[in-house]
């Protein structure tokens, strides 16, 4: 393992660098099934500003972008939809065997 001082020169977005791993996460299916995303290496090359050729437009440019193609009303509303359609699915209980184990150990169903 790498340790990475402040005073390196990686690429840093809230934290974040470039580089880092994410290690693999258990997803679970609606019928149950767990399936592991694999490990994958951060690129943080979209934060950069300007055209990337090899991921095109960075962040801020396609947030102008539809800034401008859209407005700020309409990217609130569209924003406002996203996240009701989130709260909701949000709500729907799909047992997750990996939450389940965790829940016994922690007797969060007692908090």
């Amino acid at each position: 393992m790498t340790v990475r001082t402040a005073s390196d020169s990686a690429l840093r977005v809230r934290g974040v660098r470039e580089g880092d791993i994410l290690l693999p996460v258990l997803l679970a299916t609606a019928d149950g099934k767990l399936h592991e995303f694999p490990p994958s290496r951060l690129d943080l090359a979209p934060s950069a500003a300007g055209l990337s050729p090899r991921t095109g437009p960075s962040w801020t440019d396609r947030v102008l972008g539809l800034l401008a193609q859209h407005g700020p009303f309409t990217l609130a509303w569209l924003e406002a939809l996203l996240r009701a359609a989130d709260q909701r699915t949000s709500r729907i209980s799909i047992a997750d065997p990996a939450l389940e184990a965790d829940n016994e150990n922690h007797e969060l169903e007692r908090s």
